[in-house]
């Protein structure tokens, strides 16, 4: 736009001095013409004034009479003087107003040149003091061709930049998508989770193991395996209740024959009525014994079952209060939030880093996964200081993204940040990528304050607070790109 303007001036001053040149010619020829006006008028008026003598002579020559003397000088009159026309007086006077009229004019007209000529001047003036100022201030800058170049390097690198979106609005889709399948997934966990809860509620009385809350898997295969083995000691518990009371009714019917063979030796028919009815009697109150027995073992196992729900009852309650406790389940909505937030931080690193780094969470500890080192797993303190403030840039900035969705309903969204300093650690390709995601979000509405010493980096910015320090105070300036 200078250069534009620089050429635009230069045109305009060359226009200006020629129309001065025209200018300052029409004055001096208005000048020339008021100079003949100005004769032409006093010539008309000295005519005018011997018309007017001549007038009054006019006046007088009735009373003159030769030989008579004059009544003017007195003298005799010796000769008449010849008639003068009577219109020449008019004729002087309209000539005299004629050349006045034209003096007038002559002095409108140059008076009216002299103002165009000082207009000119200055008109001339301001263009030239300008095209001096905008020379100077090209003084140094790029040339016009280089601007040019520049300019169709920026519409090339605008170009790219919209193909980048698109390739990034694909890839925040696909991200999206992955999302929503994390999410798929997550309420599949807790389905499956509730569904080991109701599972272990309907063991309580066997004493399940607790589970681990780390890892659903193993919980559900630990449950697993101890039903197994739980089954397996019922199953050789009941084969040895059965082996038992094969073993007791082979004893019972040893008994019986035995009772029948005392019986016979003592002359007792075994089967006589009586001693049948005495032993139904006998049977009767062993089985009413036996009921009694039975029920007050049932009341028993009323009340062991009970007993069994109520301890249930007390280890759900145990593992609620040990998930619902406040540090347990301030610590489990913490461990979530973070792990949105390494998610986060972990696609803005790997864009920054050009894709060698991703982010993850080992335990509480951070670490990053090198995709150009066999995706090795390692500490964050094993980065240089680039790779340092590359990781602590990307986790701001996902802070920035998700801070409204980890704050209550309606908290407002963080629209503004600001990054101070740890730029001089990077390198220049790494400080393009960082200056070029700093633009990115500028771009899409949300203030980024920097606070830098690099040149090259503020230059970038399109608006910046430039702070010089004086011997007794300091000048703040504003600089628009």
């Amino acid at each position: 736009r200078s250069w534009d303007r620089h050429d635009e001036l230069v045109a305009m001053e060359r226009d200006r001095r020629i129309a001065l040149a025209a200018i300052v010619a029409s004055a001096e020829a208005a000048e020339h013409e008021l100079a003949a006006a100005t004769i032409a008028a006093a010539d008309a008026s000295r005519a005018l004034a011997a018309a007017q003598d001549r007038s009054r002579a006019i006046a007088l020559r009735h009373e003159l009479h030769l030989g008579e003397p004059c009544p003017v000088c007195e003298q005799v009159v010796s000769t008449l003087p010849a008639p003068i026309p009577h219109h020449e007086l008019d004729l002087a006077r309209r000539a005299s107003d004629a050349a006045a009229a034209q003096h007038v004019a002559a002095k409108a007209d140059t008076d009216r040149a002299h103002r165009a000529s000082a207009r000119a001047h200055e008109d001339l003036e301001r263009i030239s003091t300008e095209l001096a100022a905008l020379q100077h201030t090209l003084v140094g800058a790029r040339s016009r061709d280089a601007s040019t170049r520049a300019l169709d390097e920026a519409a090339s690198a605008r170009a790219a930049e919209a193909a980048s979106r698109k390739v990034l609005q694909r890839a925040e889709a696909a991200h999206r998508k992955a999302d929503d399948a994390v999410r798929a997934l997550s309420d599949r966990a807790r389905s499956l989770r509730r569904e080991l809860t109701s599972v272990r509620d309907t063991l309580a009385r066997l004493a399940p193991p607790a589970p681990a809350e780390h890892d659903l898997l193993e919980d559900w295969t630990a449950l697993v395996a101890w039903c197994g083995d739980t089954a397996r000691a019922l199953t050789g518990a009941i084969e040895v209740l059965l082996t038992r009371h094969t073993e007791l009714r082979s004893a019972r019917d040893e008994v019986r024959e035995a009772m029948f063979v005392r019986c016979a030796a003592h002359g007792v028919d075994g089967e006589q009525p009586r001693l049948l009815e005495h032993l139904a009697q006998l049977a009767a109150r062993a089985t009413a014994d036996g009921d009694a027995a039975a029920e007050r073992f049932a009341r028993v196992e009323t009340i062991i079952e009970k007993v069994a729900i109520i301890r249930n009852e007390q280890h759900v309650a145990d593992d609620l209060a040990k998930l619902l406790g406040a540090n347990a389940f301030q610590q489990w909505l913490l461990e979530e939030a973070l792990d949105e937030l390494v998610a986060g931080a972990s696609v803005r690193l790997f864009a920054l880093s050009s894709g060698q780094f991703s982010l993850e969470r080992d335990g509480k500890q951070f670490a990053v996964r090198d995709h150009r080192n066999a995706d090795d797993l390692r500490s964050v303190k094993t980065l240089s200081g680039g790779e340092t403030f590359l990781a602590s840039l990307a986790l701001a900035l996902a802070l920035a993204d998700n801070v409204a969705a980890l704050s209550a309903t309606g908290a407002p969204r963080l629209e503004s940040m600001f990054l101070d300093e740890g730029f001089g650690s990077l390198d220049p390709e790494t400080l393009d990528v960082v200056a070029a995601a700093i633009e990115e979000l500028g771009a899409t509405g949300r203030m980024v304050g920097v606070v830098t010493h690099i040149r090259d980096l503020a230059d970038r910015l399109p608006v910046r607070y430039e702070v010089t320090k004086l011997p007794d105070t300091s000048i703040v300036e504003r600089v628009d790109r």
